[in-house]
């Protein structure tokens, strides 16, 4: 109950009789102050101001921790619009796998640089054809004397369209005469297909004495005499190799093309390598000449296996023997000299006759050399430029002296005592020219 007041009279402090009906006075409780609460909570005091403040404002971040976070959530945006991106681009996607592919390419290379079948294919990567680099062998300078005499020889067969490409393996100076040029390959092909056979013996995926079936499918008219067994035949894969160079076997190349994954998967090879060019289009005897190379390309490609960059030691050797075995049309081989050797492939069609190869002089100069000539069906002056061709560059490089020889053909070709009459067609191919 309330105190009575100090200046309350006495009878004041004294409690009067409620009358009967009074509703009796509840004591009023008042809340304890704010502060006296606090003290009950033990709240510090510093903390009682925030309790009666508004709450304090939060410290800015640093600039370390600002710019981490924006890098955060760049990175997850770019994260999640490459996603997006790459499902609506496929050939964006594809691009970038490519791209990380050719990134990863020199590690692969380094790795397999531990057999000796992986360095030879490291260097198909490096050889760089149609400039002035040939898998480090540097094309210098063209050799004008003999380019002029070479152009004399062209000029004086009109009806006919050659390509040349020539390339001395001593200096690096070479003759181009529409070399880059674009021509049916025919039998040519042969040349890196049997490259990439033995390469492919290098790495141990094929052994040369390995049985091959002859299939119905491989059989081919024309050149080669497999054509005439009966289908289910086995022949050594190195017996199958060597006819396809020597008596240049349609139906052995069909053979190797096959074991050696198909027209598709040579031209990819081709392309592993540099060339631009050189293409399998169809199996042999391919009489409509589909298949496609060029003089550049194929004296590069002996130039290349001459160095043993694309092939082991062995391989190279073999490819040489077999090259310096064929029984083919005499076209290189009629302009050359006594003591010369010849490691060739010849190629006929009925308007086109070729032959290429490596010479080697009496005198030790060695050169790579490619003849190709669009002609009318079967005209035979084609083989006559050819081995004026021959003739010429071999007597180029048999001259002990740096003076170049005086270029023949200034008058109408005359034939060699040494070549013979009625130069056949080669057989590869003499029926497919008799159509």
């Amino acid at each position: 109950p309330p105190k009575a007041r100090k200046d309350a009279p006495p009878s004041a402090t004294r409690s009067s009789p409620a009358p009967p009906n009074a509703i009796p006075k509840m004591p009023i409780r008042r809340a304890p102050p704010l502060n006296r609460a606090m003290e009950r909570l033990a709240i510090p005091d510093k903390e009682r101001e925030c309790v009666r403040s508004r709450p304090p404002e939060r410290k800015p971040l640093s600039p370390f921790m600002y710019g981490t976070r924006l890098l955060i959530l760049g990175v997850g945006i770019g994260a999640i619009a490459g996603t997006w991106l790459s499902v609506l681009d496929p050939a964006g996607r594809d691009l970038a796998l490519q791209r990380s592919a050719a990134n990863s390419a020199p590690v692969v290379q380094t790795q397999a640089a531990e057999t000796s079948h992986s360095l030879a294919q490291n260097s198909w990567t490096l050889a760089q054809f149609g400039g002035t680099n040939l898998s480090g062998f540097a094309l210098k300078s063209e050799l004008k004397p003999l380019k002029n005499s070479l152009g004399a020889i062209a000029r004086q067969y009109a009806n006919l369209s050659p390509g040349i490409f020539l390339i001395d393996l001593d200096t690096g100076a070479y003759v181009d005469l529409n070399g880059t040029q674009t021509y049916a390959a025919a039998s040519t092909i042969k040349l890196p297909i049997l490259v990439a056979f033995f390469q492919d013996v290098d790495a141990g995926k094929i052994r040369l004495e390995e049985m091959l079936v002859m299939k119905p499918e491989h059989i081919a008219t024309g050149a080669g005499d497999l054509q005439y067994q009966p289908a289910g035949t086995q022949y050594s894969a190195l017996d199958v190799a060597t006819k396809m160079m020597t008596i240049s076997d349609n139906t052995a190349t069909n053979m190797l093309i096959e074991r050696l994954g198909g027209a598709e998967a040579l031209n990819q090879r081709f392309r592993s390598w540099g060339l631009k060019i050189t293409t399998l289009n169809n199996p042999l005897p391919d009489i409509e000449g589909t298949n496609l190379t060029s003089p550049q390309e194929l004296a590069q490609i002996m130039a290349i296996v001459n160095r043993g960059d694309w092939v082991q030691g062995r391989s190279r050797d073999r490819i040489l023997d077999i090259m310096g075995r064929t029984e083919t049309a005499p076209l290189l081989k009629s302009g050359l000299g006594p003591g010369a050797r010849l490691a060739n492939k010849t190629g006929t069609l009925g308007v086109l006759l070729a032959d290429m190869g490596l010479v080697d002089t009496p005198t030790g100069k060695h050169y790579a050399i490619a003849v190709m000539v669009k002609r009318e069906f079967g005209d035979p002056t084609a083989e006559e430029l050819i081995y004026q061709v021959s003739r010429a560059a071999y007597q180029h490089f048999s001259v002990p002296s740096a003076t170049p020889p005086t270029p023949i053909l200034e008058q109408a070709p005359l034939p060699s005592p040494n070549r013979p009459e009625g130069l056949p067609v080669e057989p590869a191919e003499a029926t497919a020219n008799r159509r």
